[in-house]
């Protein structure tokens, strides 16, 4: 996991009035499955994050999901997909990885940007490449991968 992505995550969400519990737990004391997905409630503005997710570089992928349903006011209990083709979950991966190069990309130079380094470094799903590459499009006047 990447602790400073994760960390700025945290902060954005505590600007935004969005409690984040971070658990490894169940109430029992015992760890949580791996695969276990977080989940979030705009109403409540609250999000819970599995700490023990399979796959560690993707925990700031996943809190940025639940942020993201928060800000899109979506309604019940969401749980993170990456791969799911429901509207609300693409929009809250696709916000979630706004957010993600907003931070990851601030003080870098184009030339020195591979897409793909960025992706497996959150492991980011290969089909947002595309997404990805046009929204970097639009924050350079120039663009080299």
């Amino acid at each position: 996991m990447d602790d400073f992505t994760f960390d700025y995550l945290l902060s954005l969400a505590k600007d935004l009035k969005i409690k984040v519990v971070k658990r490894f737990t169940d109430k029992y004391g015992n760890p949580l499955p791996n695969d276990m997905p977080s989940a979030s409630d705009a109403y409540r503005r609250k999000i819970i994050i599995n700490m023990n997710w399979h796959d560690p570089r993707e925990l700031s992928l996943v809190l940025g999901h639940e942020i993201s349903h928060v800000i899109n006011g979506d309604t019940g209990i969401c749980y993170y997909t990456s791969f799911s083709k429901i509207k609300t979950e693409s929009a809250a991966n696709k916000l979630a990885i706004k957010m993600i190069m907003d931070y990851y990309f601030d003080e870098m130079d184009p030339e020195t940007i591979n897409i793909d380094a960025f992706m497996d470094y959150y492991a980011i799903p290969s089909y947002y490449y595309d997404f990805i590459s046009s929204k970097l499009e639009n924050k350079f006047t120039y663009f080299i991968d």
